[in-house]
């Protein structure tokens, strides 16, 4: 029977051995059930795609990124080993992801801006799009636009997620067709695909799981207690990768503070900081990929704590 102080042993003698493969592809099967094989493996089925999954767990998440080390120091019972090991394939999986929910819409979109509403322009900036007939100003939108483009586009109903489904369709075509009408009434000018993206992320905040969320709040995380560990290594994991500017730009914006102004004290365009902004958040999407919602808060107010002094960096303040 396989037991914490057997897995540390086997590990002490061969780091990855015959019992650790097996945990792996225990931990793998039971986390693809809830996965589509064509979106996370580029398979028609997981038994044609599971095997190189437990591949990629031992071979990256364990062996390069030397998780199985953290496993055997941090695990006090084999239950908490499983589920370090679970996060780890939830981790691993998130980084195998086809595509994201905005990516899917966006490609969705470009079928329905070729459409007769519209009227289509190339720019150095790549293709641009306005409402056919109009007559739009030949410059950038500014923010204040792009937050009205974002309140309209609030206004179309969504399709809710059923079930297993991890990239879901959010909104019908014709819904889709709406929005999309509604952003370019409201953008006197014309906009791209960077600019639609942006405004996609603001409107589904909560398809990005947790990590827009303002920080404003009492803390109301209700993680279980066999969540702790999990919570506390995502943290850590998190802290692990991001550099200092970029810790600066999460500590910016768990504080709520605009693109604008995080620009303005970094000395950088509001572009480069809107970037920064959506490179980190793809990070925490990855981290947080898996956990629970009580998790993924709790996930966010220590991150919340242990980066409060780093906002505003020390140049930037008075």
């Amino acid at each position: 029977m396989t037991s914490l102080e057997a897995l540390r042993s086997e590990h002490d003698a061969e780091r990855i051995g015959h019992m650790w493969i097996a945990e792996v592809r225990r931990a793998c099967r039971l986390a693809v059930q809830r996965y589509p094989p064509r979106l996370y493996a580029g398979a028609e089925s997981w038994s044609d795609g599971v095997e190189d999954l437990i591949q990629d767990v031992v071979t990256n998440a364990l062996l390069r990124d030397g998780q199985a080390e953290y496993l055997v120091a941090v695990a006090a019972t084999l239950q908490d080993f499983r589920n370090l090991l679970a996060l780890q394939v939830r981790h691993v999986l998130a980084r195998r992801r086809r595509r994201t929910v905005v990516d899917q819409l966006l490609a969705r979109a470009r079928g329905i801006l070729a459409g007769p509403e519209f009227a289509v322009s190339d720019s150095p900036e790549g293709r641009q799009w306005t409402l056919a007939a109009s007559e739009p100003l030949a410059r950038s939108p500014t923010p204040a636009e792009l937050r009205a483009a974002v309140a309209a586009a609030r206004t179309i109903p969504r399709t809710p997620a059923h079930g297993n489904i991890r990239a879901p369709t959010v909104y019908r075509t014709d819904d889709l067709r709406a929005l999309l009408v509604g952003v370019a009434r409201v953008l006197p000018v014309r906009f791209g695909l960077r600019e639609l993206d942006w405004v996609l992320r603001e409107v589904l905040t909560d398809f990005l799981p947790g990590v827009l969320e303002p920080v404003e709040r009492p803390s109301r995380s209700t993680a279980k207690p066999e969540e702790i560990v999990q919570v506390t290594e995502t943290t850590s994991v998190v802290l692990r990768t991001l550099s200092q500017r970029n810790r600066e730009v999460l500590a910016a914006k768990l504080a709520g503070i605009a693109d604008a102004d995080i620009a303005k004290v970094l000395k950088v365009s509001r572009p480069t900081a809107a970037n920064a902004k959506h490179s980190v958040v793809q990070l925490l999407q990855v981290q947080l990929e898996g956990l629970s919602q009580p998790a993924q808060e709790a996930v966010i107010d220590d991150l919340a704590r242990q980066l409060a002094g780093c906002w505003p960096p020390r140049e930037g303040r008075k």
